[in-house]
């Protein structure tokens, strides 16, 4: 994939986490053209679980960006939270740390919500 230009941009270790609401290896990646995509590496039992749970969790994402409360999305992802938890981790699994590139998009972004913020506001301007 590196020889192909796509570059690593975040990796996201959920088997790591303190119950995670389903387990596996994200790995988030940037294409010669700049689109993202991602690559999810799972055991057989976390790969079956997640193809299981995953209009539930199809559902708790829609929740979560229609502001939902964490108490509603919490218990959505119950079920699956209570199977993963039986799933143990690859031996040395916990040896992955996340990771996240520092991207220019981001950084433009934060720097557009600096400037419009009321205390840097010339007279004049929104």
């Amino acid at each position: 994939m590196d020889d192909q230009g796509h570059v690593r941009v975040k990796l996201n270790n959920l088997f790591a986490k303190h119950q995670p609401a389903f387990k596996a290896v994200n790995v988030t990646m940037r294409s010669p053209e700049g689109a993202l995509w991602e690559i999810q590496f799972h055991t057989p039992d976390t790969f079956r679980l997640k193809e299981q749970f995953h209009d539930l969790y199809k559902h708790s994402h829609a929740l979560q960006l229609q502001g939902a409360p964490l108490t509603v999305q919490r218990e959505v992802q119950a079920p699956a939270q209570d199977a993963f938890r039986l799933v143990p981790s690859p031996p040395e699994c916990n040896d992955i740390d996340d990771w996240e590139e520092e991207n220019v998009p981001t950084l433009a972004m934060k720097a557009a919500a600096f400037k419009f913020q009321p205390n840097n506001r010339k007279e004049g301007s929104l």
